[in-house]
């Protein structure tokens, strides 16, 4: 019996993938090994196996990695049959089916899988207490600053926000950076533009809501801030989707029907997810198999059932139509029309990589400081790694 590993990033694969595979692994007698990497680490992960040539045959990789895995011919190709029998381009959101091509040869290298975005959860509960009008609470950056002020000038903590290590802190700046009319990157991918006056502003605007941020939640990762805020702490929260699904259907359900709503994320809001892809050194004879589970994943009942054990919204438009006749997701729906991806050049995923680095050493920077001139600390962070990148670029 063939034996298929796969490693992937998101959730937790054992208790939500595996259930949905048990027909898979009957019907083609493949024997399929889940190996969970997570976010963290998977990026070191593939360039060891690109470096080596083993490891998984098929990988969850983020949508941004793409043109750097793809620059390292590190991907196998999907034929036009294979891509045909998938679904073709048509069957996913364009932005996120441009993240497959191969920028160099314009062949297909992978396959949407997750759609991901952010959103803002709220305790309708404080903003009635506050005085704070949900319906512009969070329409604009400026409004969303006014609300977190307002709730703290009545005595409420405003915001749970994380300063620890987490590629959140990259995906929440884009969307003030993009708000306040900056990029990351110039439209050729040849210079790094996060040192313009309106990036910057962004990035030291986004950093400033640390005013927001009570002492005692210094420090949190993600997981803690969800923590404070859904034992009603704090009054706001951003968290994709996928917690949406937790308070609906967990033990929350109960304090969600009752406080806690969601509102569409201020500036641009990100849109992310992950493809599936395969290794070029995956062996000719798992190939076969390989594409058809990729196949199987992707298609509208598994895209769905997988979305009902984790939360994570699908890349397959037909699921996405389905879903969104679920009231409760509509606010995710429209950050989906309303935001943009990262953007999509060579060496992104090396460039994603170091800025990641330098936001976390901006908050260690900025918690360690009795008073932090926050424009300054950022200046210095960034103005050597822009540097380095710019000559990496240019090359």
């Amino acid at each position: 019996m063939p034996e298929l590993e796969i490693s992937i990033c998101t959730g937790d694969p054992q208790t939500e993938l595996m259930p949905i595979l048990e027909h898979f692994q009957d019907e083609t007698r493949t024997s399929l090994n889940l190996h969970y990497l997570g976010w963290g680490r998977a990026w070191t992960e593939f360039l060891q196996m690109t470096l080596y040539g083993r490891g998984p045959v098929i990988s969850e990789a983020g949508t941004t990695w793409m043109n750097s895995l793809a620059g390292r011919n590190s991907l196998r190709e999907f034929s036009r049959e294979e891509v045909r029998r998938i679904g073709g381009a048509g069957a996913f959101p364009r932005s996120i089916w441009e993240s497959c091509i191969d920028p160099a040869t314009k062949n297909v290298v992978a396959i949407p899988w997750i759609v991901d975005t952010y959103l803002v959860y709220y305790r309708a509960d404080l903003l009635e207490k506050a005085g704070v009008n949900e319906a512009t609470a969070f329409s604009t950056l400026d409004n969303f600053r006014k609300t977190l002020e307002t709730l703290q000038a009545k005595g409420i903590a405003p915001l749970a926000l994380p300063t620890d290590v987490t590629l959140s802190t990259t995906h929440n700046i884009a969307s003030w950076i993009w708000g306040m009319g900056g990029d990351f990157v110039s439209k050729e991918g040849n210079t790094l533009t996060t040192n313009s006056p309106e990036a910057r502003a962004g990035i030291v605007s986004f950093y400033d809501l640390i005013r927001f941020v009570a002492p005692k939640f210094h420090g949190l990762d993600d997981d803690g801030c969800e923590r404070a805020f859904l034992q009603g702490e704090t009054a706001i929260l951003i968290r994709n989707p996928a917690l949406l699904h937790r308070l609906k259907n967990r033990n929350t359900q109960p304090i969600f029907r009752q406080h806690i709503k969601t509102a569409v994320h201020p500036g641009v809001p990100l849109i992310g997810g992950s493809n599936l892809v395969i290794w070029q050194y995956t062996p000719p004879t798992l190939e076969f198999k390989s594409v058809d589970l990729i196949r199987y994943l992707t298609d509208l009942d598994a895209q769905i059932a997988y979305f009902e054990k984790s939360g994570n919204l699908p890349a397959r438009l037909d699921a996405i139509q389905r879903i969104s006749l679920d009231p409760e997701y509509a606010p995710a729906f429209q950050t989906l029309l309303s935001g943009r991806d990262m953007p999509y050049v060579r060496l992104w995923g090396l460039i994603e990589d170091k800025l990641s680095h330098t936001f976390t050493n901006i908050w260690r920077t900025i918690l360690a400081a009795p008073q932090p001139d926050i424009k300054k600390i950022v200046e210095d962070a960034l103005a050597p790694v822009e540097e380095r990148l710019n000559i990496t670029l240019s090359q």
